[in-house]
């Protein structure tokens, strides 16, 4: 038996940045359009940090406040974190399909006068609520006559609430300005200023055929600006952008396993028509504090002992786990004869922390006669998992 430890190892492709402090929530002020001259280097930064800085577009941080999650939560009327729902399907952006040129502003949540609330992301409490959370908008919208920068007017992050995710088609960057409308990021380089950030992970998902780029990272305590804008104003694909607040989503898939196939022999006790052993056991430790963000999404048991033992004495084998939030063993959906790999692809809701104990029970042919009859089985243990963007499996 081999317990394997999910350690927090970042990759920084050109940022190198502090260890991984999870998050828990994040949150966007009200946004606004604003025009920017798409024809602009992407290194001339005086336009963007002008119309920041002027009256045609504000940043009211007066309801902000960084001094811990339960004041800001209270303090945006935020009841909930945005927390992973281990119940629900898994969250992917690389299975996300674009809407049809859906406004990113219509997200918000409305009032009762249909009016837009004083910005903050909807609380996903299920699969539907966290797709709503995905921002996401074009560069090239048809109601502007040009094209335009998409601008959000803040993002208040504290040592709780810091996460920021964005899926980016070819023809987009995005730069993030401090309170002081300081450049402290821009995606076409990933150039940034590290002191600024906890956590960074930068990834290509493909979609449809077309490849987007995917950063995650972790802002420290304070207010920032962020804009989306066009790289090549002649293009005619590649404006459309997604955009994720909150805490950080377990949307990198891997895989945990023991190392060690487990031999487990199991002898005719003379009487029994079914018999009964343990075999290995697979122990997870997530990082204290956020074992929600690691969501459990398949079991699957092999048994490899068919090709080397000889098992004529057992008529059907059955598979057992426990789960690491359950007390009780779930029977493995076999999908052929005993021999074959075992799936379970609707594990128990909750994190992954914790241990999880096999079992086989061997049914004995009927008649069984020989008294030194038993059967050997072969098994390895599979967990399939969900991690966050930026944390690694080690």
């Amino acid at each position: 038996m081999k317990k394997i430890k999910i350690a927090t190892i970042l990759l920084a492709a050109c940022l190198l940045l502090g260890n991984v402090s999870v998050a828990n929530a994040a949150s966007i002020d009200n946004g606004n359009k604003v025009h920017f001259n798409t024809e602009d280097n992407d290194t001339d930064l005086t336009l963007l940090q002008s119309k920041i800085a002027t009256e045609e577009v504000t940043c009211d941080f007066t309801d902000a406040t960084n001094d811990g999650a339960s004041a800001y939560a209270d303090t945006r009327r935020v009841s909930n974190k945005y927390m992973w729902s281990a119940s629900t399907m898994e969250y992917n952006f690389s299975d996300q399909k674009w809407t049809s040129n859906t406004e990113i502003f219509s997200t918000y949540a409305k009032t009762s006068e249909g009016f837009v609330m004083s910005g903050f992301l909807l609380n996903p409490k299920g699969q539907s609520n966290y797709n709503s959370a995905l921002r996401e908008g074009y560069l090239n919208d048809s109601a502007y006559d040009e094209n335009q920068g998409h601008y959000y007017q803040c993002v208040v992050s504290d040592e709780d609430c810091n996460n920021i995710t964005f899926m980016l088609e070819s023809n987009v960057n995005v730069f993030i300005f401090d309170n002081d409308i300081n450049l402290i990021y821009r995606s076409s380089d990933e150039a940034g200023v590290t002191s600024y950030f906890d956590r960074y992970y930068s990834t290509t998902k493909t979609i449809a055929g077309t490849s987007n780029k995917v950063i995650s990272l972790g802002l420290i305590d304070g207010n920032y600006y962020i804009v989306f804008k066009v790289k090549d104003a002649t293009a005619t694909t590649g404006y459309h952008y997604g955009y994720y607040a909150g805490q950080p989503l377990p949307i990198a898939q891997t895989t945990t396993f023991s190392d060690l196939t487990h031999y487990t022999t199991i002898k005719w006790n003379r009487s029994s028509s079914s018999q009964s052993a343990s075999t290995q056991t697979l122990t997870i430790n997530c990082p204290s504090g956020s074992e929600d963000e690691y969501a459990l999404t398949g079991v699957k048991f092999s048994d490899k002992s068919k090709a080397f033992a000889n098992n004529t004495y057992a008529s059907s084998i059955d598979y057992y786990y426990t789960p690491a939030t359950a007390s009780y063993s779930k029977k493995l959906a076999q999908t052929g004869g005993w021999w074959s790999d075992l799936v379970d692809n609707n594990p128990p809701s909750g994190s992954i922390d914790g241990n999880y104990a096999t079992s086989v029970t061997v049914h004995w042919v009927s008649g069984i006669s020989y008294v030194n009859a038993s059967c050997t089985t072969m098994t390895q243990m599979t967990l399939d998992y969900l991690v966050p963007f930026g944390i690694i499996v080690g």
